[in-house]
């Protein structure tokens, strides 16, 4: 599944609280998904995810997205006759981006994270202010400075809200502003669980490498 740009698939139906917006309308606000939206049960096995994006600048003229390869909402809803599962094993993620979670935007239950190689996506962006600008007597400029900063979250992986259970995965050469490899934000009854995985040359602006905030476990 290569070079997609969100979104080109998602499964299932998708509502808000009111039961007021599909899945196809929300895209058009907010990129989710380069390849897949998934508000349902999805299950990817022996997979390669390569070169896909979740970008848009807004109106303020910042970039916003969601998963450059997949995103996957299991909300529960009443549109929903069951508790929607995602299952991720033996697939590769590489050079795919997006603002939040280049590879993977996670807001549900994942079944099996198993086996998956994750390299070289992106979640590292910047934007550049004007500041310690100076005036003269006319009002003109006549000195400033600019200013880099950077922002994104999760360079393979943004975790929210979510249990996730990642066994035997890799994370190599992937790169945000904050959590080089995961972002985990969740809130305290989800657990991310990491075990028997390997972490090889991440980074992040912030100097937060691999993960950062909620309940995580780490074994093996």
């Amino acid at each position: 599944v290569t070079n997609n740009k969100a979104s080109d698939i998602y499964s299932n139906y998708y509502a808000d609280a009111f039961g007021e917006e599909t899945a196809e309308k929300y895209y058009k606000t907010m990129p989710q998904g380069g390849a897949i939206y998934s508000g349902g049960n999805l299950s990817i096995n022996n997979t390669v995810f390569k070169g896909n994006s979740a970008f848009k600048t807004n109106e303020s003229g910042d970039l916003e997205g969601q998963g450059g390869a997949i995103y996957y909402n299991g909300e529960i809803s009443e549109d929903l006759p069951y508790y929607p599962e995602l299952s991720v094993k033996n697939s590769t993620f590489e050079n795919n981006s997006a603002v939040y979670g280049g590879a993977l935007y996670n807001d549900g239950n994942i079944n099996e994270f198993k086996g998956n190689t994750f390299k070289n996506n992106n979640a590292m962006h910047e934007y550049q202010n004007v500041e310690d600008i100076s005036y003269d007597l006319d009002g003109e400029i006549t000195s400033h400075s600019i200013h880099t900063s950077h922002y994104g979250y999760g360079g393979a992986i943004f975790n929210r809200n979510g249990n996730l259970q990642i066994e035997k995965n890799v994370f190599e050469n992937n790169k945000a502003a904050c959590g080089g490899a995961i972002y985990n934000e969740t809130t305290a009854d989800s657990v991310l669980n990491i075990s028997d995985s390997k972490f090889i040359n991440n980074s992040s602006y912030n100097e937060d490498s691999e993960l950062t905030l909620g309940t995580m476990n780490i074994t093996g």
